[in-house]
């Protein structure tokens, strides 16, 4: 799915990114690394292989848009369990040439540093990305430039032939932008289409509700 923000070309891809194509930059948020092996050690049953193919499924993204940068917007890892995990380490040997970044958000902050393997340049609050504020949380103003974060999970309702489902979305606010949630193992916040341009994740697919 293809729309324009603030000027901007930005393509909502259906791996729950965004991609900036002038600027070579791919966008995500809550990846949340780290995840399964924290509910594993509290003994609750967890899919195996989430974390890696969430981080597969990230590596294969960067590589279809030929992306020059990785922004996360937050939550990169989910607590100090993710740095058991050699996942972020493979990534970065895959892909040299990537510059990585994220913007530390309220989970990143349970680990004082992210390992040097990761290759990860790190914003402590917020970033400047061509016309946009790049932040964990939804935070911004009238003043100043757009905003773009993560942080709430957000979903909505999409309806038909007596079916509803609650699914990821992106939603464009006019200071804000919500990215859903990189991890497919995550619930999230339902948010009101009213509110903003929404488009959900329908399978392969990004659709404007």
């Amino acid at each position: 799915m293809i729309t324009e923000l603030q000027g901007e070309r930005v393509e909502l891809l259906a791996a729950r990114a965004v991609f900036l194509p002038r600027l070579g930059a791919l966008l995500v948020a809550d990846l949340h690394v780290g995840k399964a092996e924290t509910f594993q050690r509290m003994g609750v049953p967890v899919p195996r292989g989430v974390g890696g193919a969430d981080v597969a499924r990230l590596s294969a993204t960067i590589r279809a848009c030929a992306a020059r940068s990785l922004w996360v917007l937050g939550d990169l890892v989910h607590d100090r369990d993710a740095l058991d995990t050699d996942e972020m380490s493979r990534l970065r040997r895959d892909h040299p040439d990537v510059a990585l970044h994220v913007v530390r958000g309220n989970h990143d902050r349970h680990v004082p540093a992210l390992p040097d393997a990761w290759g990860f340049e790190e914003h402590a609050a917020h970033a400047a990305l061509g016309p946009f504020d790049l932040r964990h949380e939804p935070e911004g103003g009238d003043a100043g430039p757009y905003t773009l974060c993560g942080h709430l999970h957000p979903m909505a309702k999409l309806q038909g032939a007596g079916d509803e489902l609650l699914l990821p979305c992106f939603q464009f606010g006019r200071r804000i932008g919500l990215l859903p949630a990189f991890t497919t193992w995550s619930s999230g916040v339902r948010v009101d289409p009213a509110d903003g341009r929404t488009f959900v994740v329908a399978g392969d697919e990004v659709v404007e509700l």
